[in-house]
């Protein structure tokens, strides 16, 4: 690679561009620009210069992605294709009110996909539960409207997904944001030793992928279950002279942490109903978690869901028929 040469596409720079008439019957985009260059070597030499050229391209196409969604078989995965066309798609149905006006449910695109632009380039981004930030699924990736991208930590009840089309003609962006189908669940879930990362299946336009076997454990907790979540901010507050009030100082971790517990029913040893199986075996995960070295996917009933470490902690009493359970957690940096 000569580290003298720098190229300049659609994905590097967004190029503006004016709305002009260069024919009496044809209206088109044209824009000037001027690049400048400056070149310094060891040797204390340096060169600069600058060139002038215009842009003219067809500007008028606009894009229109979208996504389908499917629960996976086990209900804590959520399968997505991600499509995108050259016109609109009929308007889904009208959701509940109790939903952003903004937002909508995915509608159901036509088999094969109608109108679709082949040459685009889709992104998926799953909104963080904090609403501040996305989480990669998949990036620039080339439009077929037929590739099922799997998404293994959804959070529990309607998940936020923004889909992004660019054009890499232009490199000009379009988005949509729609709710997911609802991951339905109201236990504490705990994922560890599993296989991280997005599965991805060509050809399942019909949401029919196999479903996505990640390995490790996956502990569930769903009786009495109870949560609470505190944030500790990265914050100094500094006193000044001739000042009535501190003055605040913001660094850049947020310190979340939780604890969160539940109790497992005790059953009789003759008991072989699935209540008592569920149960012996919710403890011998428990008694698995707490040895492990690792981070760990956590997800709870309300619709947090993020890497942790988790500490574990439990009492057996033989007064009581429950055991309660007691988790530790604390938020870390994770992948997807």
């Amino acid at each position: 690679m000569n580290p003298l040469e720098v190229s300049l596409s659609p994905g590097e720079l967004a190029l503006e561009s004016l709305s002009v008439m260069l024919t009496d019957e044809k209206e088109s985009y044209k824009k000037d620009y001027t690049v400048k260059i400056t070149v310094s070597l060891s040797s204390g030499l340096s060169a600069s210069t600058s060139f002038d050229f215009s842009v003219v391209f067809d500007q008028t196409q606009t894009l229109y992605p979208d996504m389908n969604f499917g629960a996976s078989g086990d209900g804590l995965s959520l399968k997505i294709i991600p499509y995108c066309t050259t016109k609109p798609l009929p308007e889904p149905e009208e959701t509940d009110d109790k939903y952003d006006d903004d937002l909508a449910f995915a509608p159901i695109a036509p088999e094969p996909h109608e109108n679709e632009a082949t040459d685009a380039l889709i992104s998926v981004y799953r909104f963080e539960d904090n609403g501040t930030n996305f989480t990669p699924i998949v990036e620039n990736y080339k439009n077929d409207g037929i590739t099922t991208f799997v998404d293994p930590h959804p959070y529990f009840g309607h998940s936020v997904y923004r889909v992004v089309a660019t054009d890499p003609k232009t490199g000009r962006m379009f988005y949509e944001d729609r709710y997911s189908d609802e991951v339905d669940e109201d236990f504490i879930l705990i994922q560890w030793g599993e296989e991280v990362g997005i599965k991805q299946y060509n050809g399942m336009a019909d949401l029919d992928a196999p479903e996505s076997p990640t390995g490790g454990y996956q502990l569930k907790l769903r009786w009495n279950v109870d949560v609470n979540d505190s944030t500790n901010p990265d914050t100094t507050n500094i006193l000044y002279i001739g000042r009535k009030f501190p003055v605040s100082y913001f660094g850049t971790q947020i310190g979340e942490s939780g604890n969160w517990s539940s109790e497992i029913p005790l059953f009789d040893d003759e008991d072989e109903s699935d209540e008592a199986e569920e149960a012996r075996e919710a403890l011998q995960l428990v008694r698995r978690l707490s040895m492990w070295m690792g981070n760990c996917y956590v997800r709870e009933p309300s619709g947090l869901g993020f890497w942790a470490t988790v500490k574990v902690s439990y009492d057996i009493n033989h007064l009581e028929n429950t055991i309660p359970v007691k988790l530790s957690i604390t938020r870390v940096e994770g992948d997807v």
